[in-house]
């Protein structure tokens, strides 16, 4: 059962953060043909480098929103009924697109015949007003078109004050934030005995007479008789006489009571609505004055609900909504207090690892640091399940797209960044390797009518380091050439950027039928320094590998192996290597784990020149 003064909804506010793919433009330099050193008199195939797949594992962030309080105390939590609802207020008189609320969408009980029918201009609908505003003299006007009622039949049209039997929430709160009703509430008669005009013609041109108003003791009160047409349809133009001129529903010049309540919590001078006010109008099939038994065949909502009482509801609506809100309505409404629930992640490609995990931290706002446990699934591209829906602490990674949620916590404490690093699965601590984040996980509370966003940046492939200033995001760039001297296989790169934590630059072989990865000693460097180049990732010293590993690049490095032809020259070649079983050279960006599958993220490629 939900309660009267807080409800609460979930709301999955999709499209929060963005797909990472960094996808950096660059084109290989002539000078970058030429190789920068000889060792040999034979220069073979000379070959330039060409940007790899240039792709880092790429990924989306979402934030999942609670809405933890609908705060239905607040008299007007929802705001009167607008536009939205097709109820619209025209200087003196009221519009009511009739379409909107009809006895198909009625849900209190009692329910409608399924015999009526619906407005047949929704632009039109129906106006009721001060009958003035069409050239008569002062009194109420009530004009409406249906169409779908049963041929040449009589209906009479009556005002009618309900109050409503509550169970539950009330329909029309409950409406708005679920968008299904549970238990329909009551409208219960409330006050008066059934009065009114049955055998006069509801017919403005024929009634300019005008009928006396209600005298305060009808309910329902019928203002007259239409009889449709031979094609169920028929207008209902109802005039009703008043010894003054009507009030507006500011009640501006303080007399009369016009028969439709307005759709507000008071008259606009601090006065209860009672008869003769009316907050429905409903049609009955026949000419007759409504007894108890009789069911409308059609009912439309005018002013706000009543309690038992006569006071109005709060949150009451004319019409009841015939739809909920949608979820960026509910997240905003006046009501509505909402918190992060829970951060869902999605990340591809990511190498799989083996004797690390990849694991999840979240960042709080005291500056404390927790693994978090979550739900993991993977699938492959088509879609099927791979890795079941489990609670883990870390995941291997591999090349399937990974899905992670992560509960957020409570309001005590604020997560203010999420992210991954590689580390074994029982660290309690994130190591250096920190490849992958999110920043600024919205911490504190979205309230209605603040300007916060519920986005997230998208996730950052880089450095991290927990916010120091040498955190470094990956951009995908760098030239490079190369080609066979003698017995040597050289490719050289310029303006590499420097790896993240945890990972480094590798070059490979590739073939049909083999591949064979570079020592890590390989990657280095040009001659004659020959620095390795491994821990090019390590902030602590990137001013002591070379003077051409910067804080954010690497300027010049240098990729060697060697045929079963020795070489002499230098430090020790890697090899030797028959390049005949292999056609591609690919330089890749890979997490420091050791394995011999190339990576998703080629830097560079080119083709292994033939002897």
């Amino acid at each position: 059962m939900l309660g009267l003064d807080k409800v609460t909804r979930r709301l999955a506010l999709t499209a929060i953060g963005g797909v990472l793919l960094l996808a950096f433009a660059g084109c290989a330099r002539e000078d970058q043909n030429a190789l920068i050193v000889s060792q040999a008199d034979s220069v073979v195939a000379v070959a330039p480098l060409a940007e790899g797949s240039r792709v880092l594992p790429a990924g989306s962030g979402s934030i999942f929103f609670e809405l933890l309080d609908f705060d239905l105390s607040n008299p007007d939590a929802f705001g009167r009924a607008g536009d939205k609802f097709g109820y619209g207020i025209q200087s003196n008189w009221y519009r009511f697109d009739g379409s909107d609320r009809n006895s198909a969408t009625d849900i209190r009980l009692p329910v409608p015949s399924t015999s009526g029918g619906i407005a047949e201009d929704i632009h039109s609908g129906c106006r009721m007003g001060d009958s003035r505003w069409w050239g008569g003299a002062a009194g109420f006007d009530l004009w409406c078109p249906f169409d779908g009622l049963s041929p040449s039949t009589d209906y009479v049209v009556a005002l009618v004050r309900y109050s409503v039997d509550q169970r539950g929430a009330l329909d029309a709160s409950e409406k708005l934030i679920f968008g299904t009703v549970a238990e329909p509430d009551s409208l219960v008669l409330l006050g008066g005995s059934p009065g009114g005009y049955p055998g006069e013609p509801c017919n403005f041109s024929a009634n300019l007479a005008y009928q006396n108003g209600p005298d305060g003791t009808q309910n329902p009160f019928v203002l007259g008789t239409v009889t449709s047409t031979p094609l169920g349809v028929a207008d209902f133009d109802c005039l009703v006489g008043y010894s003054t001129f009507w009030a507006d529903w500011n009640g501006a010049d303080g007399s009369g009571n016009p028969p439709i309540m307005p759709n507000r919590l008071d008259d606009g001078h601090g006065r209860s609505y009672d008869l003769p006010w009316y907050n429905y109008m409903e049609i009955y099939e026949g000419q007759i004055i409504p007894g108890p038994t009789d069911v409308p065949v059609i009912r439309l909502q005018l002013g706000v609900d009543l309690d038992a009482s006569g006071n109005p509801i709060p949150n009451s609506f004319a019409p009841l909504p015939t739809e909920g809100l949608n979820l960026q309505e509910t997240a905003v409404a006046d009501a509505a207090t909402s918190a992060p629930d829970s951060l869902f992640l999605t990340y591809d490609y990511l190498a799989a690892l083996d004797g690390m995990t990849y694991k999840l931290w979240g960042m709080f706002d005291d500056g404390s640091i927790q693994a978090l446990d979550f739900e993991y699934r993977a699938f492959d591209s088509g879609g099927d399940t791979v890795v079941a829906p489990s609670v883990v602490s870390s995941f291997n990674g591999g090349d399937l797209t990974h899905e992670l949620r992560a509960a957020y916590p409570g309001d005590t404490t604020q997560i203010v960044q999420f992210f991954l690093t590689i580390d074994a699965s029982d660290a309690s601590q994130p190591s250096d390797a920190q490849p992958l984040w999110i920043e600024d996980a919205i911490p504190g509370v979205f309230r209605a009518g603040e300007s916060k966003s519920s986005n997230t940046p998208p996730i950052i492939f880089g450095t991290f380091d927990l916010g120091a200033s040498n955190m470094r995001p990956v951009e995908m760039t760098g030239t490079g050439g190369g080609g066979l001297f003698g017995a040597e296989y050289r490719y050289t790169y310029e303006h590499l950027r420097r790896p993240p934590a945890g990972y480094q630059y590798v070059g490979w072989l590739v073939g049909d039928t083999a591949v064979a990865r570079l020592p890590d000693a390989a990657f280095t460097t040009p001659p004659r320094e020959y620095a390795e180049l491994t821990d090019a990732d390590n902030d602590d010293t990137f001013d002591t590998i070379s003077p051409l590993v910067t804080r954010t690049e690497i300027v010049e490095a240098l990729s060697r192996a060697c045929t079963e032809e020795t070489v002499t020259a230098g430090p020790t070649c890697a090899g030797p290597f028959d390049l005949s079983r292999y056609d591609t050279f690919v330089l890749t960006l890979e997490p420091k784990d050791g394995t011999d599958v190339v990576g998703p993220t080629r830097v560079l490629e080119g083709v292994v020149p033939a002897r």
